[in-house]
Protein backbone atom coordinates (compact mmCIF):
# COMPACT_ATOMS: atom_id res chain seq x y z
CA UNK A 1 0.00 0.00 0.00
CA UNK A 2 1.27 3.40 -0.92
CA UNK A 3 0.91 6.19 1.56
CA UNK A 4 -0.68 9.32 0.22
CA UNK A 5 1.37 12.38 0.86
CA UNK A 6 -0.67 15.50 1.47
CA UNK A 7 1.18 18.77 1.36
CA UNK A 8 -0.64 21.53 3.16
CA UNK A 9 1.09 24.48 1.59
CA UNK A 10 0.12 27.92 0.42
CA UNK A 11 1.84 29.73 -2.39
CA UNK A 12 3.83 32.86 -1.70
CA UNK A 13 1.38 35.05 -3.64
CA UNK A 14 -1.65 33.74 -1.75
CA UNK A 15 0.09 34.25 1.58
CA UNK A 16 1.09 37.81 0.78
CA UNK A 17 -2.32 38.69 -0.62
CA UNK A 18 -4.01 37.29 2.49
CA UNK A 19 -1.68 39.23 4.76
CA UNK A 20 -2.16 42.47 2.84
CA UNK A 21 -5.96 42.13 2.44
CA UNK A 22 -6.54 40.77 5.95
CA UNK A 23 -9.58 42.84 6.81
CA UNK A 24 -13.01 41.84 5.56
CA UNK A 25 -13.51 43.59 2.18
CA UNK A 26 -16.96 44.89 3.07
CA UNK A 27 -15.48 46.74 6.06
CA UNK A 28 -12.87 48.56 3.97
CA UNK A 29 -14.03 51.90 2.49
CA UNK A 30 -14.13 52.09 -1.33
CA UNK A 31 -11.59 54.92 -1.62
CA UNK A 32 -9.14 52.83 0.43
CA UNK A 33 -9.74 49.82 -1.83
CA UNK A 34 -8.84 51.86 -4.94
CA UNK A 35 -5.61 53.14 -3.40
CA UNK A 36 -4.78 49.80 -1.82
CA UNK A 37 -4.69 47.98 -5.17
CA UNK A 38 -1.61 49.94 -6.21
CA UNK A 39 -0.01 49.61 -2.77
CA UNK A 40 -0.69 45.87 -2.55
CA UNK A 41 0.91 45.10 -5.90
CA UNK A 42 3.93 47.24 -4.98
CA UNK A 43 4.23 45.55 -1.57
CA UNK A 44 3.99 42.13 -3.24
CA UNK A 45 6.83 43.02 -5.61
CA UNK A 46 8.88 44.34 -2.68
CA UNK A 47 8.33 41.09 -0.75
CA UNK A 48 9.53 39.11 -3.79
CA UNK A 49 12.59 41.36 -4.07
CA UNK A 50 13.44 40.91 -0.37
CA UNK A 51 13.06 37.13 -0.70
CA UNK A 52 15.41 37.09 -3.70
CA UNK A 53 17.92 39.36 -1.93
CA UNK A 54 17.98 37.03 1.09
CA UNK A 55 18.43 34.03 -1.21
CA UNK A 56 21.39 35.60 -3.01
CA UNK A 57 23.03 36.81 0.22
CA UNK A 58 23.04 33.35 1.82
CA UNK A 59 26.31 32.17 0.16
CA UNK A 60 28.00 35.45 1.12
CA UNK A 61 26.94 35.00 4.74
CA UNK A 62 28.13 31.40 4.76
CA UNK A 63 31.52 32.42 3.36
CA UNK A 64 31.90 35.21 5.93
CA UNK A 65 30.88 32.82 8.73
CA UNK A 66 33.58 30.36 7.61
CA UNK A 67 36.21 33.13 7.56
CA UNK A 68 35.22 34.31 11.04
CA UNK A 69 35.22 30.76 12.41
CA UNK A 70 38.70 30.14 10.98
CA UNK A 71 40.00 33.34 12.61
CA UNK A 72 38.37 32.42 15.91
CA UNK A 73 39.77 28.88 15.73
CA UNK A 74 43.34 30.16 15.38
CA UNK A 75 42.74 32.59 18.27
CA UNK A 76 41.38 29.79 20.47
CA UNK A 77 44.36 27.63 19.56
CA UNK A 78 46.65 30.44 20.72
CA UNK A 79 44.75 30.79 24.01
CA UNK A 80 44.98 27.04 24.64
CA UNK A 81 48.70 27.13 23.93
CA UNK A 82 49.25 30.23 26.12
CA UNK A 83 47.50 28.60 29.08
CA UNK A 84 49.73 25.54 28.83
CA UNK A 85 53.01 27.39 28.13
CA UNK A 86 54.95 28.04 31.37
CA UNK A 87 56.85 31.11 30.13
CA UNK A 88 53.81 32.84 28.69
CA UNK A 89 51.76 32.11 31.81
CA UNK A 90 54.53 33.50 34.03
CA UNK A 91 54.73 36.67 31.88
CA UNK A 92 50.94 37.07 32.01
CA UNK A 93 50.99 36.90 35.81
CA UNK A 94 53.90 39.36 35.98
CA UNK A 95 52.11 41.87 33.77
CA UNK A 96 48.96 41.44 35.85
CA UNK A 97 50.91 42.12 39.06
CA UNK A 98 52.52 45.22 37.52
CA UNK A 99 49.14 46.58 36.48
CA UNK A 100 47.67 45.87 39.90
CA UNK A 101 50.59 47.63 41.61
CA UNK A 102 50.22 50.63 39.29
CA UNK A 103 46.50 50.80 40.03
CA UNK A 104 47.13 50.69 43.79
CA UNK A 105 49.84 53.37 43.48
CA UNK A 106 47.50 55.59 41.45
CA UNK A 107 44.80 55.10 44.06
CA UNK A 108 47.18 56.27 46.79
CA UNK A 109 48.68 59.24 44.95
CA UNK A 110 47.23 61.56 42.28
CA UNK A 111 50.67 61.91 40.63
CA UNK A 112 50.49 58.37 39.25
CA UNK A 113 46.92 58.47 37.92
CA UNK A 114 46.19 58.03 34.20
CA UNK A 115 49.58 56.47 33.51
CA UNK A 116 49.82 53.59 31.09
CA UNK A 117 51.84 50.61 32.31
CA UNK A 118 53.84 48.98 29.57
CA UNK A 119 54.98 45.41 30.11
CA UNK A 120 58.73 44.81 30.08
CA UNK A 121 60.06 43.74 26.71
CA UNK A 122 60.68 40.08 26.19
CA UNK A 123 64.21 39.08 25.38
CA UNK A 124 64.65 37.65 21.92
CA UNK A 125 61.17 38.72 20.82
CA UNK A 126 60.61 38.64 17.08
CA UNK A 127 58.92 41.73 15.67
Amino acid sequence: LKKRVVVAAVGFDELMMTMLYWRKPSMVPNFVKRVRDRVVSEALLMAHAITLKDFFLQPVAQRKRKEINMALASRMEFFRWSNSDANFTRRKHTVGKLRKMAKERAHRSAIYRNLKVVAPERRGAVE
